[in-house]
């Protein structure tokens, strides 16, 4: 009989040690939340001419003196802030423009979908929204990426300005 209760108590003891060691409910972290460092900023800014091949052109974009933060928190909202520099190259890699001392202070609205492969963005209020794709995603390395295509028409026929930004974080 001593054996008997010894055995009943056990499983007892082993049922409510599960009912506490594993919950449905357990909340999955989120891997983009918390505070990222921007560490590099490329972009890239294609011509395509449809009739005049000889006017496509590009130039890039290059971050540089990056000193700035993305902080994704809770209920979706995202803390740009921090100051950079922004190199213009021709396609031979000649300066042609820079901006320095750019500074970015600013409050956004953000969510990520289920797979985390993209980010969408409400800027500035709801001024305009972007949606990035996630092309990185770990623990500590995030790279998101953009490509946004505007046609115009000119003189020399109709273009498209293609703009294909990069951007990679650390924390």
């Amino acid at each position: 009989m001593l054996k008997q209760t010894y055995f009943l108590r056990l499983l007892l003891l082993l049922g409510v040690m599960s009912l506490y060691s594993c919950s449905e409910d357990e909340t999955v972290q989120d891997p983009i939340k918390g505070k990222w460092q921007v560490t590099d900023i490329t972009s890239t800014q294609s011509y395509i001419y449809e009739s005049a091949e000889e006017l496509n052109s590009f130039t890039t974009t290059v971050g540089e003196n990056i000193d700035m933060t993305y902080e994704f928190m809770d209920n979706n909202v995202l803390v740009v802030d921090g100051i950079y520099d922004n190199v213009k190259y021709d396609e031979d890699g000649n300066q042609t423009i820079a901006s320095r001392n750019i500074l970015v202070e600013r409050t956004d609205y953000w969510e990520a979908n289920e797979d985390m492969s993209k980010l969408r963005f409400v800027i500035e209020g709801g001024f305009f929204e972007e949606t990035w794709t996630i092309t990185e995603l770990t623990s500590n390395k995030l790279v998101k990426t953009i490509v946004t295509d505007f046609e115009f028409d000119s003189f020399d026929g109709p273009y498209i300005l293609r703009n294909e930004v990069t951007m990679k974080f650390s924390r």
